[in-house]
């Protein structure tokens, strides 16, 4: 008996390829799972959040209300890569499927899968590799047809960007400086999955400083921003309202190019970051709403009609226009 189960067990079980050329072997029908990396529970949620076993880390009160109802009561389970990660609490939800990324720390899915017995599946944080997130992840769960409308608003985002960049010459992109942190001192090195936004987009990121960009935030000086005397400034931190107005508001950055033209702009986080942490697939929304501010000739956009569009393609969710406001607004 136990052999021919497990003759049936193999004969559900399919395999798929992952973002890292590992042949996994997943059952014929996935339906929880678990995400270890905070960029995957937004593809997750965006995708079929029916399936949705947990939130990494619970969403903030401004956030829930952009969120579906029947995911507000799901637990905060805390799973990252790296040791964060609480394997028993993995263990007790018995799902079908991990998935992970290299958001900040590289994770070996090979021995976790071997520990856990659980299939994990790793993708790519890459952001011009969204659309192959989406086709393998719909691959996995199933839903090849929502999957395929997904990346294909991102592929077309992406080619539309790239080819409007191309146009504008090297002398025409600016030095752009990425503040984290309530004091604005914290940012991420050029190159860094979490200013992949800045990299697409052409600009200068002007903390290419020595260092792995997979490292996380590093701290800079404020003499050394005053160096770099950026021309535009994005704020993406979790604090980022206080820390736009102390920029805006404190002499000493009043020195610097961007603050003096008032082009410090706070990042829209409502339900979730269009800059980074998580440096998820919302960054394609991101990308028009920053290019907008930084080229507006070469990239116009309706930033309000774009934010309904995306929001209801992949939230599924109608925005008013007052919620519109709420999202994008920079005070």
């Amino acid at each position: 008996m136990l052999v021919l189960l497990c003759v049936a067990c193999l004969a559900q079980a399919r395999i798929v390829t992952d973002m890292e050329g590992r042949k996994v072997r997943i059952p014929d029908h996935v339906g929880r799972v678990v995400t270890l990396s905070n960029d995957l529970v937004v593809y997750l949620y965006t995708l079929d959040r029916t399936k949705l076993l947990g939130w990494n880390h619970a969403p903030g009160e401004k956030a829930r209300k952009f969120l579906d109802p029947s995911t507000l009561s799901l637990p905060e389970l805390k799973t990252m890569s790296g040791k964060g990660m609480n394997e028993e609490v993995i263990l007790s939800l018995h799902p079908d499927l991990l998935l992970c990324s290299d958001e900040d720390e590289v994770l070996d899915a090979d021995a976790l899968q071997k520990r856990l017995k659980i299939p994990v599946v790793k993708v790519s944080t890459d952001l011009a590799k969204t659309p192959e997130v989406y086709e393998l992840l719909g691959l996995c769960l199933g839903d090849r047809e929502r999957a395929g409308k997904l990346a294909a608003y991102a592929r077309a985002t992406l080619s539309d960007v790239a080819r409007k960049v191309a146009s504008i010459p090297a002398s025409r992109r600016p030095r752009v400086y990425y503040a984290e942190g309530g004091d604005g001192l914290r940012t991420d090195l050029s190159g860094s999955t979490h200013a992949h936004v800045l990299d697409v987009l052409g600009v200068r990121n002007v903390a290419a400083l020595p260092g792995n960009p997979l490292q996380g935030t590093v701290s800079v000086s404020f003499e050394q921003v005053m160096a770099w005397n950026p021309q535009a400034i994005v704020v993406g931190s979790m604090r980022q309202v206080d820390a736009r107005n102390m920029i805006q508001q404190d002499p000493r950055w009043k020195t610097i190019e961007a603050v003096r033209a008032g082009r410090v702009w706070r990042c829209p986080t409502l339900p979730f970051n269009w800059f980074d942490r998580p440096p998820s697939p919302v960054r394609l929304l991101g990308l028009r709403w920053l290019g907008g501010l930084l080229y507006p000739k070469e990239m116009p956009v309706d930033i309000a009609k774009e934010t309904k569009g995306f929001y209801a393609l992949f939230y599924g969710r109608k925005l008013s226009d007052g919620e519109v406001r709420e999202i994008l607004a920079q005070d």
